[in-house]
C-alpha cells in the first residue's frame, strides 16, 4: 500500500500500472485500479482514467464498491469537463 501511494503522490502511472498488475488479491487489484484512476482525473486525462476503469473485475462485494466509486469520480470528472454524454455514460454503471 505505502508503494502504491507513493506512486500516485509521484504521478507515476507506470509504477501503479506495474502495482497493478502484481497485486495478490481481488480487493489490492482494485485498489490499485481506482488508485491509478484517480491520479489520472487529477492530470485530467478522464479517456485513460476511463481505460481503467472498465477494465475486468471480480464480482466481491469491495470490489463491486470500488468500482462503483471509480465510475463516479470519473463521471465527475467529465461533467467538469462539460461532456454531459461521457459523464452519464460513465456514471449509470456506477450506480
Amino acid at each position: 500500500m505505502k508503494q502504491l501511494y507513493a506512486r500516485a503522490a509521484a504521478g507515476d502511472f507506470a509504477g501503479i500500472k506495474r502495482i497493478t498488475e502484481s497485486a495478490a488479491t481481488p480487493f489490492q487489484r482494485a485498489l490499485a485500479i481506482v488508485s491509478l484512476e484517480h491520479v489520472l482525473i487529477q492530470h485530467h486525462q478522464p479517456e485513460l482514467a476511463g481505460q481503467y476503469a472498465k477494465k475486468t473485475w471480480e464480482t466481491d462485494s469491495t470490489c463491486v464498491l470500488a468500482k462503483a466509486e471509480g465510475l463516479s469520480a470519473l463521471a465527475t470528472e467529465w461533467f467538469r469537463a462539460l461532456n454531459d454524454e461521457r459523464a452519464r455514460a460513465d456514471f449509470d454503471p456506477g450506480r
